[in-house]
């Protein structure tokens, strides 16, 4: 046995005697309340709670990566501060702290990871150390359990470091661990029992009074025909054992067995088909409790768990995907209510009493002060003289002190005695409503926090209310739809023809808002206009210029606000050209004129088409009648007087030799109306024109002389 003097002096183990005032990180409105967190605390792992009574208690943080220092701490506040009794810095003697063993404010026990065992009997002050016996392999022991029933009786459950072979015992003292002894060596048990080298494991050691219970798993590339999970029992503190094989649940190192009453409480380690198991013949038989129906079919674990009695407990359940919650039961196990969501999963469950439980997780410590649910929760929105919507969001503040939920309730009248809806919700302070309210109401609104272990708060009596809005009446519209094309209503309505539709929508107040609109069909009219041009003008429509003939379309909007089509049909005419020869006696005026030579004369008149009319007058002077020019060679001629009439009218015709000339006389249209031979001599001949042509009606007409020379046409103009 060694003696520990901690001022400096042994292995940089550190006492520190101040003490860490640490405000409670809670959430006021939840059950659990956050009583040891920071991060000088952030790399534990498994944490290990020993409450003496309500107000002391110890608790070691062993730190499971070996980078940070592992310290034991020691409350006398039920928690709210704690003090470092115990620093045992990385990489020094004494730094993997791994359990912990309390009975009173004086004597603690302290497992090291070395095989080692701490103790003080004066709270901290000093500390002595003792080795357990070295493995036969030299190698160490690696403690997992220790237990103490009383100040001078206790075990230690170890498994060795580095053996090939699982080689794990349970050492005992008499003496308050000043000197330990093998109370079982499982391979021993194995080899007397005739069993192959190394079945079995041993997971968790229970002891109570006289009776252990240590649980064994058997190695899973061992195939010897051994029953699965089993277990060791003894009724006489361990100085015998028997095996018993059969309904045995499965138990991992970290598994809890705790008793309560006179029945054993036992949850397996993580595993999807884990079940809270109960024994009631000190572990000779177990049964296990049947999940609820949520849980059957999901991937869920059970992790750890703490029972006040046989009904009323809490449970470390982790879904997957979902994270652990912390969770109450009041029945056993068969139904879970969560308290908390804590994706850390705590890890060990210290029950004080019936209103006080600790519980251990990864960087943190929680406590449960168990109380009726207080009043205090207040209706946030809608707001008090407000209008709501028919669908509201319902919000209200958290209510102070043990709070697992609230029971909403709201009814149309102020006593809440028949309320439209009565229900319990969890710890979120929201409600969505479901089903609309009536318009135009009030509603009253009761918030009561409740508890799941001590039930609800006692009635509050604090009345809320807020009234709802009056919906609208329908809106109706009318619209007009051209024909041919469709009209836009709505995102999700396009019609095309004329009728009555209808559209019904949720107003921001929630209501139904229907819009009714009466569409009409408008016609998109086509007009069409005959315009003459004449052939190089311009006509300028609105602000188009047009120069030719063709279809012109032009779009507007009618009054109804259609498409207006005008067909603008524009024909070009060309301007009328008339040319008249005829001849006049020297020294005759025409139109008051005296011409002493030949002249053209070009008149711009106005046709009956609204074009220019062109009219050119060829004048050809005769200086006596019956004389006229004689033109040198060839065959010429010409009529004389022209315009004349039939019987004034001569032809005249100079040839270079005598002949038979044939003349014919046509119309404008090219129409032969008659013909006759002329006998004419060389030179020029003067003849008078057929008497039979004085019916022929005034007009312009065309002589054809036909010779061997040639072919001559005059044109005459008949008075």
């Amino acid at each position: 046995m060694k003696m520990l003097h901690l001022k400096n002096t042994l292995l940089s183990c550190v006492m520190v005697l101040c003490w860490l005032v640490l405000l409670p990180i809670a959430l006021p409105s939840q059950s659990w309340e956050e009583v040891l967190n920071g991060d000088w605390f952030s790399s534990f792992r498994y944490p290990v709670i020993k409450m003496l009574d309500a107000q002391r208690g110890w608790l070691l943080t062993p730190d499971a990566l070996n980078e940070s220092i592992d310290r034991l701490y020691q409350t006398a506040d039920g928690g709210d501060t704690w003090a470092v009794i115990l620093e045992t810095p990385p990489n020094t003697p004494f730094d993997d702290l791994c359990c912990m063993e309390a009975l009173d404010t004086n004597r603690v026990w302290i497992g090291v990871d070395r095989g080692q065992i701490l103790r003080t009997t004066n709270g901290g002050q000093s500390w002595e150390s003792t080795t357990l016996p070295l493995p036969p392999e030299g190698n160490f022991w690696l403690i997992r359990q220790i237990q103490f029933d009383t100040p001078d009786r206790g075990w230690v459950r170890v498994i060795e470091n580095f053996s090939p072979t699982y080689n794990d015992r349970i050492f005992y003292t008499l003496d308050g661990g000043q000197s330990w002894t093998t109370l079982l060596d499982l391979n021993a048990f194995e080899i007397a029992m005739g069993w192959p080298t190394h079945p079995y494991i041993l997971t968790q050691v229970f002891s109570n009074d006289e009776l252990m219970l240590a649980f064994l798993n058997r190695d899973g590339g061992n195939s010897s025909g051994l029953a699965q999970y089993a277990l060791l029992r003894s009724t006489d503190s361990g100085q015998s054992w028997n095996y018993h094989g059969q309904g045995i649940p499965r138990v991992n190192s970290q598994a809890i067995v705790q008793q309560v009453n006179d029945s054993l409480i036992l949850i397996p380690g993580s595993n999807n088909n884990a079940r809270l198991h109960r024994s009631t013949d000190q572990g000779l038989s177990w049964s296990d409790v049947p999940r609820q129906e949520s849980d059957i079919n999901s991937s869920l674990s059970y992790l750890y768990c703490g029972f006040i009695n046989d009904t009323v407990g809490w449970m470390t359940r982790n879904i997957s995907g979902m994270g652990s919650r912390l969770s109450f039961t009041s029945d056993g196990g068969h139904t879970f209510f969560d308290q908390r969501l804590d994706d850390l999963g705590m890890s060990s469950y210290q029950v004080v009493n019936d209103s006080l439980v600790f519980a251990g997780g990864a960087f943190k410590i929680l406590r449960y002060r168990g109380q009726q649910a207080s009043c205090g929760s207040v209706l946030l929105h809608p707001a008090p003289g407000e209008l709501s919507s028919l669908l509201p969001l319902l919000r209200w503040s958290r209510s102070p002190g043990c709070v697992d939920g609230y029971r909403l309730r709201l009814s149309l009248s102020a006593d809440l005695a028949s309320p439209f809806l009565d229900m319990r919700l969890g710890w979120d302070t929201t409600y969505q409503l479901v089903s609309p309210l009536p318009e135009g109401v009030q509603v009253y609104v009761d918030i009561l926090p409740f508890n799941y272990q001590f039930g609800e708060a006692p009635s509050c009596n604090l009345r809320y209310s807020f009234w709802t809005a009056n919906c609208p009446a329908p809106t109706l519209l009318e619209a007009t739809v051209c024909v041919g094309d469709s009209l836009a209503l709505a995102e999700d309505l396009t019609v095309a023809q004329a009728g009555v539709y209808e559209r019904l929508y949720t107003s921001t107040y929630g209501c139904d808002s229907l819009v009714v609109w009466s569409v009409a069909e408008a016609p998109q009219p086509i007009t069409g206009i005959l315009i003459p041009l004449c052939s190089g003008d311009t006509l300028h429509w609105q602000d188009t210029t047009i120069t030719a003939g063709g279809l012109y379309e032009f779009h507007y909007l009618s009054a109804a606000g259609c498409d207006s089509l005008v067909r603008l049909n524009v024909s070009e005419r060309p301007p009328i050209h008339t040319v008249i020869d005829t001849a006049i006696i020297a020294g005759q005026a025409w139109g008051g004129v005296v011409y002493t030579a030949d002249t053209s004369l070009v008149y711009v008149l106005t046709a009956a088409n609204g074009c220019d009319s062109l009219v050119t007058v060829n004048l050809m002077l005769i200086t006596a009648i019956g004389e006229p020019p004689s033109p040198i060679g060839g065959l010429s001629g010409g009529v004389f007087p022209n315009p004349g009439n039939a019987q004034e009218a001569r032809l005249w015709v100079r040839i270079p030799a005598s002949c038979r000339l044939e003349a014919a006389l046509y119309d404008v249209s090219g129409q032969s109306l008659l013909s006759w031979a002329v006998a004419a001599p060389q030179g020029a001949s003067v003849w008078p024109l057929p008497a039979n042509l004085a019916h022929l009606p005034p007009g312009v007409y065309f002589i054809t002389l036909s010779a061997p020379e040639g072919r001559l046409t005059l044109q005459w103009v008949k008075g």
